[in-house]
């Protein structure tokens, strides 16, 4: 019987980025109820690059296609700007540089593969979801993830609501400010509740 594993390949921002993100995540959860606060323990800081299902037989080729990859990039700069929410889900949204961009989509392009064509159950749902967009539904199906290439949001995530119709009310408590790291490390983490990463399975240096 085919085992499956939710694996995220991330970047994380440096000290100072990360100490304001963690203080956001509570003050918000010191005035709503949140599906998590992050505290880099037990809910890790992070920006997606890419976020998907494999079977876990393939856990040993991913790693060393996210290797290879890593070797072949320049470090590279991560520009955080304005705040938003999503779903419930209040976002510090990352601009999209051409560098940014460009290494998301390679990676999706390298990794999806492994992914056999899985869709998980809950993607499944989104499919037959009035409320997902067309463009979302066949990242789902193409990339295994409805926010993938063209779909991309680059974000760190600073919680998540629990009651989604909040999450508007929270952004006013939240002051954007503009603030950049340099990338010089891509990293494999778990996929915990509300894709959140608890653990980082395996670093891997840029070039």
């Amino acid at each position: 019987m085919n085992t499956f594993i939710d694996l995220n390949v991330v970047v994380l921002p440096d000290e100072k980025t990360k100490k304001q993100i963690l203080s956001w995540s509570r003050v918000i959860a010191e005035r709503w109820k949140t599906n998590f606060v992050l505290d880099d323990a037990t809910y890790i800081p992070h920006l997606t690059l890419y976020q998907t299902r494999y079977p876990s037989k393939n856990i040993e080729q991913i790693k060393n296609v996210i290797r290879q990859f890593a070797l072949g990039i320049k470090p590279f700069k991560v520009a955080l700007s304005g705040i938003s929410a999503f779903y419930g889900f209040l976002f510090y949204d990352a601009v999209k540089e051409k560098t940014l961009l460009e290494n998301h989509s390679q990676l999706v392009d390298l990794l999806n593969p492994f992914r056999e064509g899985h869709i998980t159950e809950e993607q499944q749902g989104m499919l037959e979801s009035s409320e997902i967009s067309d463009a979302m539904k066949e990242g789902i199906v193409l990339w295994g993830s409805p926010v993938s290439k063209d779909q991309f949001i680059p974000h760190i995530t600073i919680t998540r609501l629990t009651q989604m119709g909040e999450a508007e009310n929270a952004l006013s408590f939240l002051k954007p400010i503009e603030m950049s790291f340099q990338v010089s490390k891509l990293y494999l983490s778990n996929v915990d509740h509300d894709g959140t990463s608890t653990k980082i399975l395996e670093e891997f240096p840029l070039g």
